[in-house]
């Protein structure tokens, strides 16, 4: 399109098919359905210029409509895997699951956690007009955040967005009490499985809300009450979830103030501090030659790692390869399966979660290996009868998923060399007749 075309569509007067379309999160083939319709009911009068029209409007209002999506559908070709992983179970949050039949016994919960959320300010009414008024302002972006139609109307997201985020902040302030989590929580959590199971589900991809939401309540709060919670906003999202994460606390990744929604959060908590990945060759083997067991034989040593580090701070030297310690339960599975979703959905970021993965993967190939690194304190696992629910859990997560780089690449790289010439000088000394007891590899 011209320049001068460009700028006629821009400055045309006649913007109620556009205005109508940004009142409402309406998805954009529904305002293309719409203004089909109105074309042919106008196609006798002015059939050109009414095309034309139709075609100025639709480009204004993709110019106009936001677009900074973090808040994705789960590609059905994973889903098609293990369907459980990515649903909720009790509680929806943001607009995908929201009005499923199975989930509404939690809508009033959730209010009246938002009843209790505003108990915590000092003036309800002047918080609640405070939290509407910052909702008003958000709601222009929020649907940009989501890669999927919403259908809704504004009011409607507007509402999820103040009750859902209302739940979460309630929710994590609460958990982080000690007496709450000793006493088994309150009427609304007060099961055994219900933490894990809210845990589950405020995990999922396709049940977020943003970031800048929960961020905006918690400002508030904080005003609203002259003094500063014990912990910031970034803490009670990985308190709530520490039970899922590293035995070791590591500290806050700089990032976090990067993160859209509370997966995403997660995901930077598990970065590692240099996110620089390997340069990768077209034949390069994503992971190692041997699994754990085979590593052994190879001469390579594998210990726990010590000091806090992250869970992919994984490093080899002298033949020694390295691990933090993975506590493995099954919101620590959930969250796994999610963040490979995101990393596979997100444009521009990079693959650190699934080379993880992917490089257990290789280390495991059968249950002797789970024990080897349940022994070496590796792998930590919830429940000792499940080791091979995590087998099957390593060798299903990383099916059907395009890895576009390799965070670990120079590792296995190392590690690969390293048993190549173990093997390699062992064979020179067997030819030679050197019995293998007085062999010694250098580390």
């Amino acid at each position: 399109m011209g320049a001068r075309l460009y700028k006629e569509f821009l400055s045309c007067e006649d913007h109620s098919r556009m205005q109508k379309a940004t009142k409402d999160t309406i998805s954009f083939h529904e305002y293309r359905k719409r203004t089909e319709k109105h074309l042919s009911e106008q196609e006798e009068l002015q059939p050109d210029e009414c095309w034309e029209r139709s075609i100025k409007d639709t480009l204004r209002v993709l110019k106009d409509r936001p677009c900074n999506f973090a808040i994705y559908r789960v590609p059905s070709r994973l889903r098609k895997i293990n369907e459980d992983v990515y649903n909720p179970r009790i509680v929806s949050i943001g607009p995908f699951h929201h009005g499923r039949e199975d989930l509404l016994k939690m809508e009033e919960h959730k209010w009246r956690y938002m009843l209790s959320l505003l108990g915590r300010t000092r003036d309800q009414v002047k918080t609640l007009q405070e939290f509407t008024k910052g909702i008003i302002k958000l709601r222009d972006g929020v649907p940009g955040c989501y890669a999927d139609d919403l259908n809704m109307n504004r009011n409607k997201l507007m509402d999820i967005l103040l009750v859902d985020g209302c739940f979460i902040l309630e929710l994590f302030i609460r958990y982080s009490d000690a007496n709450f989590r000793q006493n088994g929580g309150d009427e609304t959590t007060n099961g055994a499985w219900m933490i894990p199971t809210i845990r589950h589900d405020l995990a999922l991809l396709e049940n977020q809300i943003p970031f800048s939401v929960l961020d905006l309540l918690f400002s508030i709060l904080e005003s609203s009450n002259g003094e500063r919670f014990p912990y910031t906003l970034n803490q009670y999202v990985l308190l709530f979830f520490h039970s899922a994460s590293l035995e070791q606390t590591v500290p806050m990744n700089p990032r976090a103030r990067e993160a859209r929604h509370v997966l995403e959060m997660l995901h930077i908590y598990y970065l590692p501090s240099s996110s620089k990945t390997d340069d990768l060759k077209e034949d390069h083997t994503w992971g190692f030659k041997h699994c754990a067991t085979n590593l052994l034989k190879s001469g390579i040593e594998i210990e726990k790692a010590t000091g806090c580090g992250g869970l992919l701070e994984i490093k080899f030297e002298k033949g020694v390869i390295q691990f933090p310690t993975l506590s493995i339960d099954e919101t620590m599975e959930t969250i796994f399966w999610n963040l490979v979703a995101f990393e596979q959905c997100r444009v521009g970021g990079t693959h650190h979660i699934t080379s993880y993965l992917m490089l257990i993967k290789g280390l495991i190939a059968s249950s002797k290996d789970i024990e080897l690194l349940q022994k070496k304190k590796i792998i930590k696992i919830s429940d000792r009868s499940r080791g091979e629910d995590v087998l099957t859990f390593f060798n299903s997560i990383c099916r059907e998923v395009v890895l576009k780089d390799f965070y670990f690449a120079k590792i296995c790289e190392d590690v690969n060399h390293y048993t190549q010439s173990w093997w390699h000088f062992h064979r020179i000394k067997a030819h030679l007749g050197v019995p293998w007891c007085n062999c010694v590899v250098g580390r």
